[in-house]
């Protein structure tokens, strides 16, 4: 069963901004997702694709929203799979697999994630910026640091803090970090600044990973590095929490 997975949806759905979403993405391209089919002449459960005869006919079972449009639905677990189709067929895809399906039909629309549970919708477009998302292009970038206060969090979470800190000391590319409470406009959350070489991408999915389960429900985590200019300014006005 995907929990991980299940438990990045409902964080996402919670708090839908930029490093909850990463979290997501990390944890759908992980996931070993089941297919509901029918292919004629095998038995109930799983049928391993690899293993039919060359011009077997797979039927992908399809479910519209409401407005009538296709989608293919997934299941995390046989459990679910098994409360909605019983004793039916299914395959095993990954985000990639699902992506090459929907490629290949001008008909269906996306998938949809556990229908009768956290029934999370997926679109052909969504699966083509998930692909290729990236952590280098996250808001923060833009608005301009003098816009953006900063201050220090009160009663911030040292287990937080102190997981973050083993993160870093298994990752070389990171040389010192530094969090602060950041408001801008009418938002606030976490800022975290980090000095850190390389493609960042994978240690972004894994900060949000920690960061994101001692979150408030009105609260952001943003991420910066230490050369941009908003980092800049974080690093110049607190202390770092974590230094090589």
């Amino acid at each position: 069963m995907s929990t991980n997975l299940i438990q990045a949806i409902l964080q996402y759905q919670k708090t839908p901004s930029y490093y909850p979403e990463l979290l997501f993405v990390r944890e759908l391209r992980q996931a070993r997702l089941l297919s509901p089919v029918q292919v004629d002449g095998e038995p109930d459960g799983r049928v391993v694709m690899s293993d039919l005869p060359k011009g077997t006919e797979v039927h992908y079972a399809v479910i519209k929203d409401g407005e009538g449009k296709p989608y293919l639905p997934v299941f995390t677990s046989d459990k679910v799979f098994h409360e909605v189709y019983g004793s039916g067929q299914w395959v095993i895809n990954t985000l990639e697999s699902l992506s090459e399906l929907l490629n290949k039909s001008d008909v269906i629309e996306g998938f949809v994630i556990d229908p009768t549970r956290c029934d999370f919708t997926i679109t052909k477009t969504l699966v083509k910026r998930y692909e290729t998302l990236e952590s280098e292009h996250h808001d923060l970038e833009q608005p301009q640091a003098e816009t953006i206060t900063l201050g220090p969090i009160v009663n911030l979470n040292e287990e937080m803090t102190g997981e973050l800190v083993k993160l870093f000391e298994a990752t070389p590319e990171v040389k010192q970090a530094a969090i602060a409470l950041m408001v801008y406009d009418d938002d606030h959350g976490y800022l975290l600044g980090l000095e850190a070489a390389g493609d960042t991408t994978e240690l972004y999915a894994a900060i949000a990973a920690i960061c994101v389960p001692y979150l408030g429900e009105q609260d952001t985590l943003d991420i910066v590095k230490a050369d941009c200019a908003l980092g800049k300014k974080l690093f110049a006005s607190f202390p770092v929490f974590y230094q090589k």
